[in-house]
């Protein structure tokens, strides 16, 4: 764009059938171009406009300025892109690069949030973000680098067409307390060959109420804590996975382990279940019992959710402790939040 108003145009002959990406980079490599993408025939129809195309793999950008179209052309032609800025600027600095490619299948991960509180026979929950590009859909494996001692990561799969999913990493009974860098990676049949991918930690920022950004993180750290007054575990089928069908319900069994004299009910809680599933536990005893779940008639098959399982207990405070308050009773007791794990459900025929 070597002056305010300037248009360029490019062309090139398309098969039927084909699945094209016109892909612009202007704002991502520092160009003040607020890029606008125009997809046109032989006959300069429109078949496709794109402006401000969201990437969430570019930090803090405070304008998605760049154009992106993605499109299956509909005849053997002569096709034309025309490339302008929206605001009608122009000059030497509105450099670009733009693309025009069938895209090949890939995908990238992100972990939310970057640091990890796990305590020692407990767990800590993360999510995990597919960035999936080129069509791929395929299902992806996560597994923990190396063998960090006492620390597990029980079964991490982001199902096929799933844009992310719930992780448990767990610190059992052997984990050293303290600070350490944990590595994960994902695997996935993509582009006819086993691809691997490194998950890069990353936090979840929201910029002037409106774009979310996963913004990475040089490492992802884990703090192995002192142990929770309680751990709650589930007994999960072999393969990780509950399957249920549309209208049934899934039946859990849990266990409690208590480490001092609290023994009290736990409030249970899904966190952002779909529509399709809701919790009809709301609390379990001092010794555990069965978590249900319902299953809606309106879920279809082939629906798959990961979905976290919360706990709240109120442990009362001693009247011994200087936090103890002998006018405001109601304020004596400690609320303690647990992550008791993730419910991965494939909903079946």
């Amino acid at each position: 764009m070597n002056a305010p108003g300037d248009a360029d145009w490019f062309s090139f002959a398309g098969a039927q059938g084909q699945a094209l990406t016109v892909d612009v980079h202007a704002r991502r490599l520092g160009s003040p171009m607020d890029a606008r993408l125009l997809l046109l025939d032989s006959r300069q129809q429109v078949l496709a406009v794109s402006d401000d195309a969201e990437d969430k793999s570019t930090g803090l950008a405070t304008h998605h300025a760049d154009a992106r179209i993605d499109f299956t052309l509909p005849a053997k032609d002569t096709y034309y892109i025309r490339l302008d800025d929206v605001q009608g600027k122009g000059g030497t600095e509105f450099s670009y690069r733009l693309t025009i490619a069938q895209e090949k299948p890939d995908f990238r991960l992100r972990l939310v949030p970057a640091s990890l509180r796990i305590p020692k026979e407990g767990s800590a929950v993360a999510t995990v973000h597919a960035l999936r590009t080129g069509g791929f859909s395929e299902e992806i494996t996560l597994a923990l680098d190396g063998s960090p001692g006492g620390i597990e990561l029980l079964r991490a799969v982001i199902p096929a067409g799933a844009d992310k999913a719930s992780i448990t990493i767990t610190a059992t009974p052997q984990a050293e307390e303290g600070l350490r860098v944990l590595e994960l990676t994902g695997t996935a049949q993509c582009g006819g060959g086993t691809v691997h991918r490194r998950v890069v930690p990353a936090e979840d920022m929201m910029q002037a109420f409106l774009y979310r950004h996963l913004v990475a993180a040089q490492q992802l750290v884990a703090q192995v804590a002192p142990p929770d007054p309680v751990t709650v575990t589930m007994s999960p089928p072999e393969d990780g996975m509950y399957r249920a069908r549309a209208g049934s319900q899934i039946r859990i069994r849990s266990q409690v382990k208590w480490r001092d004299d609290s023994r009290r009910g736990i409030k249970l809680a899904l966190a952002e279940p779909p529509e399709w599933l809701t919790l009809e536990t709301g609390r379990i005893n001092q010794q555990g019992g069965d978590v249900i779940l319902n299953v809606s008639a309106n879920a279809e098959a082939g629906d798959t959710v990961s979905v976290l399982l919360n706990g709240t207990l109120r442990i009362p405070k001693d009247p011994s402790s200087p936090e103890f308050n002998p006018i405001a009773k109601w304020m004596n007791q400690t609320v303690i939040e647990i992550a008791i794990g993730v419910i991965p459900v494939e909903i079946v025929d």
